[in-house]
């Protein structure tokens, strides 16, 4: 974010499409978009991230955190939520202390548009 947040010009906008979904789902339909909840950071970056295809799992306000404190003057966050019957397998998903501590309405987004502008 910091990197972005030098190379824009002042009053300039940032726009950004965010995955939130365990990637993996997309080829292993077994697999929830929320998958990644289970695991503790150790666990994940052990077992199942690695270099080539890397993973963070923030959520989108923690997107929109790292985006203020780059500097950036957010403008506008859009989510894209799950559909109910997603919704009602995360509820019954075992959740790692990380997540389960979490706002419920924050583990259910698919992904976040962030628009954010570089103040003058």
């Amino acid at each position: 974010m910091q990197e972005c947040y030098r190379l824009l010009k002042a009053g300039g906008i940032i726009s950004c499409i965010i995955d939130l979904q365990d990637h993996y789902q997309y080829t292993d339909k077994s697999i929830s978009p929320f998958n990644f909840y289970q695991y503790s950071w150790e666990e994940w970056d052990d077992l199942y991230n690695n270099n080539l295809h890397y993973q963070n799992r923030l959520l989108a306000n923690e997107y929109y955190t790292q985006f203020a404190l780059a500097g950036f003057a957010p403008i506008q966050m859009q989510v894209t939520k799950a559909d109910t019957s997603v919704i009602e397998k995360l509820k019954t998903m075992p959740l790692n202390a990380h997540y389960a501590n979490k706002p419920f309405d924050d583990l259910c987004n698919l992904r976040c548009h962030i628009w954010a502008e570089k103040p003058d």
